[in-house]
This record gives structure tokens, sequence and C-alpha cells, in this order.
């Protein structure tokens, strides 16, 4: 086996030496250099920076609820017992204020004359151009005296029959005359406590005007009594007074005392709706 390696080694290194005699017999061939190539010189390019990496989102931490704190239950509470209600006492009617004065209508011009006669004058569009006239007269049927019953009814009628400035039915005559109708716009009433006088005139002519305030002045302190005519007058209230004094009044129990005392001097000849003649 060694004698074979030998062998081996030795033809290699026979062959190798053949070689590099061949080698050094031949003339070496030149080869030109290569011509160097110009290469670009390389750009400076930016170096991109690196992008700025974002925060971690911290993550929120849980938070602790508090456990809800166990409510109490109530204590059941007693009703209370509502104490007895006290029935409400009745309070006093008021009296009524019968002195007390009623409002006045502001509408009305009022006042008084020297001779202490009050006046009141209230304006109406209606009926246009004429004038209602009243003389009111605090007397009435509860003035009278027992011996005097049907006095207040007997003078008002002789208003009518003769004053100082107006003879017998010249009243009656010149108001007719001017257009004023008898009983309409021309009459009298007795009540229990007053006598009132009316006329209506027309408002055109003031010599009109001054004699229905004649007439007025006449009927208040000025009527005449003509013997004569009391006795004519005289048939005329009787005929009046005939119906009421055949009447029985039976006073109800629901009438006021204050009443009854009226409805014993009722005035003479009320039952006429005129009041007069």
């Amino acid at each position: 086996m060694g004698g074979k390696l030998r062998s081996a080694v030795i033809g290699v290194l026979i062959a190798l030496l053949a070689a590099v005699l061949i080698a050094c017999d031949q003339e070496p061939t030149l080869t030109p250099p290569p011509e160097p190539t110009m290469v670009a010189a390389p750009t400076d390019t930016a170096t991109p920076q690196p992008a700025a990496t974002p925060s971690p989102t911290p993550t929120p931490e849980p938070t602790m609820q508090a456990a809800p704190a166990a409510t109490a239950t109530p204590e059941p509470t007693a009703t209370p017992t509502p104490a007895p209600t006290a029935e409400p006492t009745a309070l006093p009617t008021p009296e009524p204020e019968v002195d007390a004065p009623l409002p006045f209508d502001p509408s009305v011009v009022r006042g008084t004359l020297s001779n202490g006669m009050s006046y009141y004058i209230r304006q109406n569009e209606e009926p246009r151009g004429r004038a209602h006239i009243s003389l009111a007269v605090k007397a009435g049927s509860v003035h009278e005296e027992e011996s005097q019953r049907g006095l207040a009814h007997f003078v008002e009628h002789m208003a009518f029959n003769g004053t100082e400035r107006f003879a017998k039915q010249e009243i009656v005559d010149y108001l007719e005359s001017i257009g004023s109708d008898f009983g309409h716009d021309l009459n009298a009433r007795v009540g229990f406590d007053d006598t009132l006088y009316f006329l209506e005139i027309p408002t055109d002519d003031p010599e009109i005007t001054e004699t229905a305030f004649q007439i007025l002045s006449d009927w208040a302190y000025a009527i005449s009594f003509d013997p004569e005519e009391v006795e004519l007058e005289r048939d005329v209230v009787l005929e009046e007074v005939a119906p009421v004094s055949g009447f029985q009044f039976a006073p109800s129990r629901w009438f006021a005392p204050t009443a009854l005392r009226f409805l014993a001097v009722l005035p003479e000849g009320s039952h006429r709706s005129s009041g007069g003649r």
C-alpha cells in the first residue's frame, strides 16, 4: 500500500514539473491595460429622517365603582288621626246702612237756590227739543194727621184750579196751547212722603220756559184755594176716594212693621195710575 502511494506522488510531481518547463519556453503576450471608465460622482441623496414613532396611547385604568350603599328600609309611619273639626260659627249678618246715601249720578248738575230750594239738572238726547220739569214737595200722606186723611191729595188737585198768577183753569189751558197733553205731559201725584208735580214743554222759546217756572213757583207756595173751586173739586176727590174706601185690606204677616205703617195711610185716590186728576 505504501509503494503505490509513493508511485502516485512521484507521478504527480513529474507532471507538474513538465508543465512548468513548457510554460517557461513560451513568450508572454502583452495584454493592453483597460481604459479607465469615467464614473459619475454619486449625487448626495438626502437621507430620509426616520418618521416619529407615535407615542403609545395610555390605556385608561379601570375606574373602581363604589359598591351601592345598602338602602335602609323606612320604618312604617303611623298615620295621624285627624282632630275633630269644629263646626263653623255663622257670622252675624251686618245690618244694612239705611242712612248711607246712594251714589249720585255724575252727569247730574245740582245745587241750592238762595231760598233753600234744591235743583237737579240732567241733559237727555231724547226727546229732542223738549224739557221735562218736575217739582217735588217733601210732604205726602204719611205726614197727615188722622183728621187730615186725603188732604194731601186734595191740595194736589187744587194746584190745577188757580194760583196767584194763573186763575182757575189757566195753567191747563196755557200748557195745552203749546202742545202739552194734560195727563201725559202735565200731571201730579201724591206719594207716602212726597207730592210730585210735572210738566213738559218745548225748549225753543225762552218765554215758555220762564212761564213754566212761574207755574212751578205758584204750585210750591201760591195755590189760591178759591172757595168756589174748593166746592167744585170736593165732589171730584170724593168720587176718586169712594172705590178705595170700600176696599178691605187684610195685612199679611209677611209685611214689615214699617210697611204696615205706610199701608195704613195709603194716599187717597192712589188707585189711579196717573196719581192725579
